[in-house]
């Protein structure tokens, strides 16, 4: 990126989140994937499709100072990009612009971790619609459970394998869970998470990132692999949802 660009986006970092994010925005343009000590109270996290944009905006909007994705907030973060033991912070990948990693924070600096989760099918039909859109896979995931095989399908077996994948390893860190369903049902409980006694005094409508209405069944999944098919009808069950 261009001076111009990142003198730009310090400066609001600054006037946003302080002059530290600033600095640790600086800090991650020069390029070097670097481990972080910077204690947070709060992180949110979940895969991606599951609501975490949808979090960060209603967490935002009720002075929660929580960041998303791409740097640490004074209060956390809400990403995606955790796989249970360390939260990767980075800038998005496009069709011509790989994802780039800035740094890596293990999970043990944040104070509190909560995980989201989503109807499974409405999740993985978001994620792959995200990797076709943008014509790759996320490089946090790539590192962590390795690239998609040939039989794959379209990436469909893929984003099943991710999302089991990502919920198992999320689950035993987060002291607590929370479906997006439900929260778009009542807020109140996972805003008292954050010292909020109160439901949230501005709303914001749920945000579909992928823009897509094409989601898979279970039977569509079960045709390509039985074997997976039954082991997210399993997981999906642990967390309340009964595909059928």
């Amino acid at each position: 990126m261009d001076l111009k660009h990142n003198l730009t986006s310090l400066a609001k970092l600054a006037k946003q989140d302080g002059i530290r994010s600033a600095l640790h925005y600086g800090l991650s343009r020069l390029g070097e994937v670097r481990e972080q000590t910077l204690e947070r109270n709060y992180l949110v996290t979940g895969c991606g499709g599951s609501g975490t944009t949808y979090a960060y905006r209603m967490l935002y909007e009720n002075n929660i100072r929580v960041s998303h994705d791409r740097r640490l907030g004074r209060d956390g973060i809400v990403t995606n990009a955790c796989d249970g033991t360390f939260v990767s912070v980075y800038d998005y990948g496009t069709r011509n612009c790989n994802e780039h990693i800035f740094c890596k924070i293990s999970v043990k600096q944040f104070r509190k971790t909560l995980l989201l989760v989503r109807n499974p099918l409405l999740t993985i039909g978001s994620v792959r619609a995200k990797w076709n859109k943008n014509d790759n896979v996320w490089r946090h995931i790539l590192n962590s459970i390795g690239p998609p095989s040939p039989n794959d399908h379209d990436l469909l077996l893929y984003a099943t394998k991710y999302w089991i994948d990502w919920n198992t390893r999320l689950r035993p860190v987060a002291s607590k869970t929370y479906r997006f369903e439900d929260i778009l049902e009542n807020n109140g409980p996972f805003l008292n998470e954050f010292g909020i006694k109160r439901p949230a005094t501005k709303q914001v409508p749920p945000t579909a990132s992928s823009g897509t209405k094409s989601y898979p069944t279970l039977e569509e999944i079960q045709h390509r692999d039985k074997e997976l098919a039954d082991r997210l009808a399993q997981r999906a069950f642990e967390f309340g949802y009964e595909l059928t």
